[in-house]
């Protein structure tokens, strides 16, 4: 049976549980009775010692902490690019007077 990663978004549990099929539901958490969500591990591992878990859940959080700035960096560039194009439209714009171009 492989192990999978879990984490309870109701009291923030997060561990590694053994599951007969990746395709089964989730298993409820031991510590609230919630369903659980399954998270994506590259590795899975043998050893589990209560120390490894907790290092293992510090790096899944510092993981996913890093995955949100990615996108926040993400999202601020692509609003910076909006602005340059909107700004570089302005620029470029044919001049007007009175709500009419130059040439009329």
């Amino acid at each position: 049976m492989p192990i999978y990663n879990f984490h309870c978004p109701s009291c923030d549990w997060a561990g590694e549980m053994l599951v007969r099929s990746y395709n089964d539901a989730p298993p409820s958490c031991p510590s609230c009775g919630a369903i659980t969500k399954r998270l994506f591990s590259p590795t899975t591992s043998l050893f589990i010692a209560e120390s490894y878990r907790s290092e293992n859940v510090d790096a899944v959080r510092r993981y996913a902490d890093r995955l949100e700035r990615d996108e926040s960096l993400r999202r601020r560039e692509r609003r910076a690019q909006e602005i340059a194009r909107k700004l570089y439209e302005r620029l470029n714009a044919e001049p007007t007077v009175s709500g009419q171009t130059m040439e009329s």
